[in-house]
């Protein structure tokens, strides 16, 4: 019956003073079973090291082509646009007065794009939208806002749909802020 192998059975073996052809048996599996761990660990480590490397550079250009983290994540999200911030915030805004949001687009396609429409999730939401964003152009849409009294106290949270010229899901854009009696 043979006795699992352990590194202190390995080191007490190579280090005992017997000669006997059982330490010397126990040494050479020893030696046989620590070239079958670094053969492992090198059989793991290199493919894992491997794609570390690659994924990096795979981002670096990406970044250097396409210019920010947010348009590299929309890259590897297959998005046809880049978007700063999805989530924007006017701020305090005083009752019967108007605010604006913006949000910074960039198209990371090889092709033109077209804005088909938007759809808001409130009437008090204006925007004027460019019909076409050329390849890699960068614009900035921006969005009014316009307060009632009755909007005072509430915490104003109102979306803005974007339906492009490609097939997916539209672009969801998000604004908040607070409406106060007077600022």
């Amino acid at each position: 019956m043979t006795k699992p192998f352990s590194a202190v059975s390995c080191m007490t073996n190579s280090v005992s003073a017997g000669t006997t052809s059982a330490s010397q048996d126990s040494n050479t599996s020893c030696v046989q079973h620590q070239k079958r761990i670094k053969w492992v660990c090198v059989w793991l480590f290199w493919p894992l090291a491997s794609l570390a490397i690659v994924i990096a550079i795979l981002v670096g250009i990406g970044f250097g082509w396409l210019g920010s983290w947010n348009a590299v994540v929309a890259w590897l999200r297959n998005d046809a646009l880049a978007i700063e911030s999805r989530d924007v915030s006017f701020g305090m805004v005083s009752a019967g007065h108007e605010a604006s949001a913006s949000f910074v687009l960039t198209n990371i396609c090889s092709k033109p794009l077209t804005i088909w429409g938007a759809q808001t999730s409130c009437g008090c939401l204006s925007m004027a939208l460019p019909r076409k964003i050329a390849p890699h152009e960068r614009i900035t849409l921006s969005f009014t806002i316009k307060t009632t009294e009755r909007d005072i106290g509430a915490e104003l949270r109102h979306q803005a749909l974007l339906y492009l010229s490609v097939p997916g899901r539209p672009v969801v854009l998000t604004m908040r802020g607070n409406v106060v009696k007077e600022l």
